[in-house]
């Protein structure tokens, strides 16, 4: 379909569940398009905004799973509310223009074909769910000057194997990467302060990972099921391990831990089944529930001089602990 005539705006709805229309050609007059303006058009496969488009509103290509070609005006000033929702055997790859200052939520969810991204270079924030559950994204160029990850922003991207995150990147949010099978490399900066809930939960496929000195905060289950996580070094500012910090990371053999650490929170290195000498530096205070539960293979563990406290199920199923030291 050509749309023509001095139309400046495409209404809400307009062509929605036009299961047939393959192509759109816009006039140049088009400044913006209302919401669902192409939603259910489930035949969609090439459409292009005109330069004169500078704002879009949500869900305008919602469910255009067929949609292969975009290219947006090189004018346009955000990426709408699940924008490209559920766009599923569409795009590959699409190019966001400089102009872009703001992506909203859900804007790429469940995009499944799409492999690769770059965001534009003026983006200080993402929202929520921005890519999850796109599981063929394998690149993705963060900006310099974006400050954070949110909450599940790349939650279920089975294919994304390496991240770089910028150093203007102040806090990871919570689940940002759980569930990334294939992310095998991670560089964060020295610059992060907050690591939240879940962060790198059931990333299978790390095998090690340094968390930089200058975190603050630390959420829990951070490396939850990371059951290929070898070997992980701690921060240096870190005060207590958090509660499932590494719970059923069974292949992980060596455990940094540096002093001042005051507390093993609980379940923190739950059926870690692969460590068998663990040195708790003299800072410690308390151990918590099932710290150590179901370690198997545990056979030395070398406590703190200033241990209070040792709660319920802490080492419990340990059947091949051999030499444990108790503090007078």
């Amino acid at each position: 379909i050509s749309v023509y005539g001095p139309i400046n705006k495409i209404c809400e709805f307009s062509f929605s569940g036009c299961t047939n229309l393959k192509t759109v050609i816009l006039p140049n007059t088009v400044t913006i398009i209302e919401s669902n303006a192409f939603s259910n058009c489930i035949s969609l496969e090439t459409i292009t905004l005109p330069d004169s488009v500078t704002f879009v509103e949500e869900e305008i290509f919602l469910n255009c799973e067929n949609l292969k070609n975009v290219k947006l005006s090189n004018k346009l000033s955000n990426i709408s509310e699940k924008m490209f929702a559920n766009c599923k055997n569409s795009f590959v790859e699409i190019i966001l223009p400089d102009s872009v200052t703001l992506i909203e939520k859900g804007a790429f969810l469940s995009c499944s074909a799409l492999k690769k991204i770059i965001l534009p270079k003026n983006i200080k924030t993402l929202p929520e769910n921005i890519f999850a559950g796109c599981t063929s994204l394998e690149e993705v160029i963060l900006p310099v000057g974006l400050i954070e990850i949110p909450s599940n922003a790349f939650s279920m991207c089975k294919s994304l194997k390496k991240i770089d995150i910028p150093s203007s990147v102040k806090k990871i949010k919570d689940s940002s990467f759980s569930s990334c099978t294939s992310l095998e490399e991670v560089i964060l900066p020295s610059t992060l302060e907050d690591l939240d809930d879940s962060a790198f939960k059931n990333c299978t496929s790390i095998t090690n990972i340094t968390l930089p000195n200058n975190i603050k905060n630390f959420g829990n289950s951070i490396f939850e099921g990371c059951i290929n996580l070898r070997e992980i070094n701690l921060s240096s500012n870190m005060k207590n391990i958090p509660d499932a910090m590494f719970k059923n990371c069974t292949n992980l053999k060596i455990v940094n831990i540096p002093d001042g650490i005051l507390s093993i929170g609980t379940s923190s290195f739950e059926a870690c089944v692969a460590l068998t000498s663990v040195t708790l530096p003299n800072t410690v205070i308390d151990i918590y529930t099932n710290a150590f539960l179901n370690c198997y293979n545990l056979k030395n563990i070398y406590l703190s001089n200033s241990l209070k406290s040792i709660s319920s199920r802490a080492f419990s199923h340990c059947l091949n602990l051999e030499n444990i030291n108790l503090p007078s």
